[in-house]
């Protein structure tokens, strides 16, 4: 079993009074290490931290001919019967459902099966909820494949977000879960107070807490492979993730479920929105 950390983040919002805290565990990229005993250290680590809320950011399974997501949907049964839990895609996800031409039923099948479990799951939708009495929009973005090609970045997502979403609720805790870190500066710019990525796996090697060895779309030394980046009350929060395909390497980049905890405004701090 591959080292697995839990790297916590402190952050205050305008939407919290008093003492109150809000707890909210990310889990991204897990690419089917859910089971035996990958899935049982993820399960103990969830219940030592206690979240309120979980957010998977996608990938949970590995997106390919033929691949099989009953380890995928018996991961989420579980945990969707012990927490409340909101799903949005990653580029896997999106693929098998996208183009059954090449994948057949899968995607379909998947996302059928889905819909027995409890879990909230969000294809370029948002769901209002309260918590602790605490108002919060969780969005779950899903944007055209463009914005996952390798090569040059590409320019609208920004035009993406607010074509789904319009801008993010005011008064309110927001919570954007958007895989691609890429475009981190779109999101800070569309406002949500909070925003959580994955995809690049800590880009196979950290240098540092932000900047990794090469990411997926193959840029080297990327800046957003890991760590929080803040703007304006913003925060896109980067997850290195809890598995990998492909390129099964991690050096000085453990497995990591992320953990943010929420508390009340104090002035010293950056808040968020």
């Amino acid at each position: 079993m591959k080292k697995t950390i839990v790297r916590e983040y402190q952050l205050p919002s305008s939407c919290i009074k008093g003492k109150q805290e809000l707890t909210i565990a990310f889990l991204t990229d897990l690419h089917d290490q859910v089971m035996g005993e990958d899935g049982e250290r993820i399960f103990h680590l969830l219940k030592e931290q206690e979240p309120d809320l979980v957010l998977v950011g996608g990938d949970v399974i590995v997106g390919k001919k033929g691949c099989d997501t009953s380890k995928a949907f018996a991961f989420l049964k579980r945990l969707s019967d012990n927490y409340p839990v909101f799903y949005a895609s990653g580029n896997h996800e999106q693929r098998i459902s996208e183009h059954p031409e090449i994948y057949g039923e899968i995607g379909k099948n998947y996302e059928t099966a889905l819909k027995e479990l409890s879990l909230i799951r969000l294809r370029n939708q948002k769901v209002q909820l309260k918590k602790k009495g605490i108002p919060i929009t969780v969005y779950g973005l899903e944007p055209e494949e463009q914005f996952y090609d390798k090569g040059f970045r590409k320019d609208g997502m920004v035009k993406e977000l607010k074509k789904h979403f319009g801008t993010p609720d005011t008064d309110r805790l927001t919570i954007l879960l958007a895989h691609n870190p890429r475009y981190k500066k779109e999101y800070l710019s569309w406002g949500a107070s909070m925003t959580f990525s994955g995809h690049y796996h800590g880009g196979v090697m950290m240098l540092g807490k932000k900047r990794g060895a090469i990411a997926p779309d193959f840029r080297i030394f990327p800046g957003e492979c890991g760590g929080m980046h803040q703007k304006n009350g913003c925060a896109v929060i980067v997850s290195a993730g809890l598995g990998e395909h492909t390129i099964p390497v991690r050096i000085h980049n453990p497995r990591e479920l992320t953990i943010v905890r929420i508390s009340a405004l104090q002035n010293e701090k950056m808040p968020v929105k």
